[in-house]
């Protein structure tokens, strides 16, 4: 499987480490250019809509979330191109000595399990889908957060993207609501990637919760929270029917 590791090309520092780590796990990988919402150009930026981002999600946006949800939007567009399953990485991780293992893992389960999160999510709810030779693959039942590395298909990647005509959420919240793209994501253990700072004080999008939000944003969050609970139970109830 090919990797592909979004990256900002101001990124210079971030890019070195990163060749420095995939050279030491003698992975073989390509850079995606990330786009810059803080520089605002980008065509796949008129995509962002703030005022709708700040109705669902309860709280102003940064505009890095609108570059960061861009970014994967062009990961998914090179995997439909590719027509093959890739991994996408975001580059501030950490790899394991499993990597390669669970690599091999994950590209055989691709053409049945259509996204597999790679990366630590701590305690979840989710059900096991089977174990077999020290590898777990889950279904996750509330998606965890973080977009730090995943396999991703062919048809997720289609349907990431025709669900992608806005970017109303941060695209991490954007995959937790399965209801919005009706892809299933499972997650595989042993995890081979972890993010360098899990509390985001170094992301390129900065506090996300620096902006003060008006009172009624409250209100819309939590409406929009009950209507994607409900919608996304009913999703996980497709699912199992469809047997995954």
């Amino acid at each position: 499987m090919k990797i592909f590791v979004l990256s900002m090309l101001r990124s210079t520092d971030r890019r070195d480490a990163v060749r420095k780590l995939m050279a030491e796990h003698d992975l073989a990988f390509e850079f995606i250019d990330g786009v810059d919402g803080k520089e605002g150009s980008h065509p796949l930026l008129k995509k962002f809509k703030p005022s709708k981002f700040l109705i669902r999600h309860g709280r102003p946006s940064k505009p890095g979330e609108g570059g960061c949800y861009a970014s994967h939007y062009l990961a998914w567009e090179k995997c439909v191109e590719l027509d093959e399953p890739i991994v996408v990485l975001e580059d501030d991780f950490i790899l394991r000595d499993c990597i390669h293992d669970v690599l091999a893992q994950v590209e055989s389960l691709m053409p049945r399990y259509p996204f597999i999160r790679l990366e630590d999510n701590g305690p979840r709810l989710q059900k096991t889908v089977f174990e077999r030779d020290g590898f777990e693959l889950v279904k996750f039942l509330k998606i965890p957060q973080r977009t730090t590395c995943y396999a991703v298909s062919p048809r997720a990647a289609k349907a990431f993207l025709k669900s992608s005509d806005e970017f109303v959420y941060p695209v991490d919240v954007f995959l937790r609501h399965q209801n919005l793209h009706r892809v299933p994501l499972f997650g595989l253990s042993p995890r081979p990637v972890a993010p360098v700072d899990p509390t985001d004080e170094n992301s390129e999008i900065g506090n996300r919760h620096a902006g003060k939000a008006p009172a009624w944003s409250k209100l819309t969050k939590l409406l929009f929270k009950v209507k994607n609970l409900f919608l996304n139970i009913l999703t996980n109830i497709y699912h199992e029917i469809r047997g995954y």
